[in-house]
């Protein structure tokens, strides 16, 4: 028998820290998630330790700790991950799915990951029928099927869970597994922006702009860009710079944009770098041609043609 099943006070530390993780229409909140599933995983329920894994591996309100991150499947196993799969705990077959998944662990294998994540799934496992549906949409060992990856998609995101209702709001956006539809793509983006995702903020921020499904509302659009931005996405970071640039919903600001624009190419994002090096070589009040070659050439090792060819013009042309 699981000890999910014999504790209730575990069963409480995973709900609240899924809730937390997952967001499930509460709002993704990492620093309770965190604390949730170090107390289940200490109180020795194998799962939670696999949860804590998936945050250290991809940097959930921590830094990135690849070297923790297979510590705790490590932890997870000894814990007795497969007799709890055995018992059929559905938590236990999604981390069985996710550490196949990613290959953190142990061998990556991705029909091992796709026959766990399957009978969690169908059991109901939001977080498994959103890993199923990602697996669907990439082709991970298996056909890629948009339709699948939809049907999935719809599942988890209909219970809150904040990526699947920005994959789900990027399915309609882009016409994938379903007919293209505008309104329902902004539906699902702001039913993840409720929950604070970065990504949501951004897609939606674009469907302002361009006026797809909403009215065009530049300074809405610059309002969600600069909350995508501060979370640290760097795409939200270089189209935030762009609308400081050039007084899109906010005034022009070409010191604020280049300071995004840094930011983005401090990520080594290679539109932030060509746009950063181009400011310091044609911007009177920031001209430093050094800096815009080392930006330029940056972008241009990234396979960024813009940088590519200004940084050779200005190599010939000369001062």
């Amino acid at each position: 028998m699981s000890l999910l099943h014999t504790d209730p006070h575990i069963q409480i530390l995973m709900d609240e820290g899924m809730c937390g993780a997952l967001g499930l229409g509460k709002g993704v909140n990492y620093k309770k998630a965190l604390d949730c599933f170090h107390q289940a995983a200490d109180l020795g329920y194998a799962p939670a330790a696999t949860r804590l894994a998936t945050m250290f591996y991809f940097g959930l309100g921590v830094q990135v700790d690849r070297i923790r991150a297979k510590r705790e499947v490590t932890r997870s196993l000894q814990l007795g991950l497969m007799p709890l799969a055995d018992s059929n705990d559905s938590h236990a077959w999604w981390a069985l799915g996710w550490i196949h998944m990613e290959g953190v662990g142990v061998e990556r294998n991705y029909l091992e990951s796709h026959r766990w994540l399957t009978k969690a799934a169908e059991s109901g496992h939001v977080g498994a029928q959103n890993g199923l549906a990602l697996m669907f949409s990439e082709g991970k060992g298996i056909p890629q099927n948009d339709e699948m990856a939809l049907k999935w998609w719809t599942y988890a995101a209909e219970k809150g869970h904040v990526d699947a209702q920005t994959s789900l709001g990027w399915c309609f956006d882009l016409g994938k597994g379903v007919q293209q539809n505008d309104q329902a793509a902004v539906v699902w983006y702001k039913k993840a922006v409720d929950q604070g995702d970065s990504i949501a903020q951004r897609n939606l921020a674009w469907m302002f702009a361009e006026g797809r499904g909403v009215s065009q509302d530049d300074k809405e659009a610059s309002r969600l860009l600069l909350l995508s931005s501060e979370q640290g996405n760097v795409t939200a970071q270089v189209n935030l710079g762009f609308m400081y640039f050039n007084a899109r919903g906010v005034n022009q600001d070409q010191g604020r944009a280049c300071q995004w624009w840094h930011k983005a190419a401090a990520a080594e994002d290679e539109v932030g770098q060509s746009n950063l090096g181009l400011s310091y070589m044609q911007l009177k009040e920031l001209r430093n041609e050094m800096e815009g070659v080392r930006w330029l050439r940056s972008a241009a090792e990234r396979g960024n043609v813009t940088g590519a060819y200004e940084e050779i013009s200005f190599l010939f042309v000369g001062e």
